[in-house]
Formats: structure tokens, C-alpha cells, sequence
């Protein structure tokens, strides 16, 4: 007898757990023709998918949503929120998202443009699989990693810069993608997976950041032309498993948007250090950096 009670108090209280849980979403709120999922204890809103995929052309997402009189910041974009949404040209990501989840553009084939904020640290893998009319993307300098399939068949892709804040780069990340004919990966890139650039056979260059060449596969990379490292390491990259394979090795990369030195005021020694794409540095950071006008290679 005092077992059913219990289990019937216990279960109860499952209950009501689980129907607190669902009072605090509002899911499948659209405003302004945008689909979202409202958490009402953190007033946050997340973008998610239209059921019948009907959004097309510029879409806005705007930093916050008001429902029932309430504001609601929008910080996610959910998975497959927008996926195969064929009709979309152009998307304008504000600052309040941090997340970009998995397959959220996948096969938005009619995509040319997307705006990733730096407050953005996290895409899913394949967010952007399949946008074969996507013909540039700036990735934020808050990412971490990128990760597998994020751009797989982004066949009017032309460049990539890596930020300076990814450490590693997701098998078949950039795979297939047929107009792909430079990249410049930075220097705190380690890992570079598997077929990373499998049949990107217009890749003429690659402009390489770091002084350590990083780990990488005979699969990375289906071409090998010119590849660009900093001065000093043409001999490391030679010596190198996968990155000897280059049939044209140049020191000091040509990268227009990499600074080669500081300027030095007459009057103030400036004991600052910078790496190569412009950045405040740590004294103590290593590799190629730029020290009171000179570029250093700290090991």
C-alpha cells in the first residue's frame, strides 16, 4: 500500500515537471514571417523551421522578438531551420545569435550572400551543405572550428579565409567545391581532417599562416599548386609528410591583408607584439609575430 502511494506521488510529480517544462517554450510562434521557439525563463528566442519550407528571398532575422508584450533576444539559429528553403537569395545574421545549428542552410541553392557575426562561435556541421549558388562567406572571427560538410557542394565558392580563431577543420569541410581557387588557412589552425579539400581541383593557391606546418592527410587535398607559408619555413613545409607534396613552395605568403611590419614612433619604444594578420599578441605567443617593426619566429 505505501509502495502505490509513493509511486503515485513520484509519478505525479513527473508530471508536473514535464508539464512546467512545456509552459516555459512557446513553439512555433511565427512574427514577422519568421518561425521561432520562445523560452520564456530565459527570454531567448531560436529560429526554426517553417513546416511547409516556404522562406525565400532576403531574409533579416532581427536581434529580438516581442510576444505577449514580452521581448525576446534571438540568440540560435536551429537545426535544418531554413534547409532546402530553395527560394532564399541572402540572410542577415544579427549579433545576438551565437549559434548556427547543423544542416541550417542545407540545399538553399539559390543563396549568394549570408552575414556571420562575430558573436557567432558555434555552426553545425553541414550548415551551409548544398548552397551551390553561394559565392562568398566571411566566417566569424569567433569560431572555433569548422566543422564537417559545412560547405560540401558550395560549388560557386571562390575563396576562403580562415579566421584566426579556429584551431581545427572537419572532414569534407570544403569538399566538392568545384570554383574553389584560393585559401588562406591562419596560424592557429592545428588539424586539418580528411578530404578537407577532396576534388577542389581549381585550387591554385594556398596561403598557409602557420610556421608549424599542421597535421593533415594524403586525402586533405586532391591538388597541390602554390603554397605560400611565412618567411623562414619554406625548408619545414618541404620536409613536411603532406605539405611537401606542393609543386611550388614560396616563403612569405602574399596575403594583402597580412601586415609585414609595425611602424616604431622616434620618440616611445613600442614593445607591442602583433601576428601577421594584425592582432594584439601576448609577448610570450609564439610562431611568427611582429615585434617593435620586425617579424620574429618565437619557438
Amino acid at each position: 500500500m505505501i509502495m502505490k502511494k509513493y509511486s503515485s506521488i513520484y509519478s505525479k510529480a513527473i508530471v508536473l515537471t514535464f508539464v512546467l517544462c512545456i509552459s516555459s517554450f512557446v513553439y512555433g510562434e511565427v512574427i514577422n514571417g519568421i518561425n521561432y521557439s520562445l523560452n520564456k525563463e530565459a527570454n531567448t528566442a531560436s529560429v526554426i523551421a517553417d513546416a511547409n519550407n516556404k522562406y525565400s528571398g532576403d531574409i533579416v532575422i532581427p536581434k529580438a522578438v516581442t510576444y505577449g508584450g514580452k521581448e525576446y533576444k534571438v540568440t540560435s539559429i536551429s537545426e535544418q531551420a531554413m534547409s532546402h528553403c530553395s527560394g532564399i537569395t541572402s540572410v542577415k545574421i544579427p549579433e545576438s545569435v551565437v549559434r548556427i545549428g547543423a544542416d541550417a542552410f542545407y540545399a538553399c541553392t539559390k543563396l549568394t550572400s549570408i552575414d556571420i557575426p562575430n558573436s557567432v562561435t558555434i555552426i553545425g556541421g553541414s550548415a551551409f551543405n548544398q548552397c551551390s549558388a553561394l559565392a562568398s562567406v566571411t566566417l566569424p572571427n569567433s569560431l572555433k572550428k569548422i566543422e564537417g560538410y559545412m560547405f560540401t557542394y558550395c560549388k560557386s565558392l571562390k575563396s576562403v579565409v580562415i579566421p584566426n580563431s579556429v584551431t581545427s577543420i572537419g572532414a569534407y569541410a570544403f569538399s566538392e567545391c568545384e570554383s574553389l581557387t584560393s585559401v588562406t588557412i591562419s596560424e592557429s589552425v592545428t588539424y586539418i581532417d580528411n578530404y578537407v579539400f577532396y576534388n577542389c581541383n581549381n585550387l591554385k593557391t594556398v596561403i598557409n599562416m602557420s610556421v608549424t606546418p599542421q597535421l593533415a592527410f594524403s586525402n586533405t587535398f586532391s591538388v597541390f599548386g602554390e603554397l605560400h607559408v611565412p618567411e623562414g619555413c619554406k625548408d619545414v613545409y618541404a620536409e613536411s609528410a603532406i605539405w611537401k607534396h606542393f609543386t611550388d613552395i614560396t616563403d612569405n605568403p602574399e596575403n594583402p591583408t597580412a601586415i609585414t611590419a609595425v611602424k616604431v614612433s622616434d620618440d616611445k619604444v613600442n614593445n607591442s607584439t602583433y601576428s601577421l594578420t594584425g592582432q594584439r599578441v601576448s609577448s610570450s605567443s609564439k610562431g611568427l609575430v611582429i615585434t617593435n617593426g620586425t617579424k620574429v619566429i618565437r619557438r
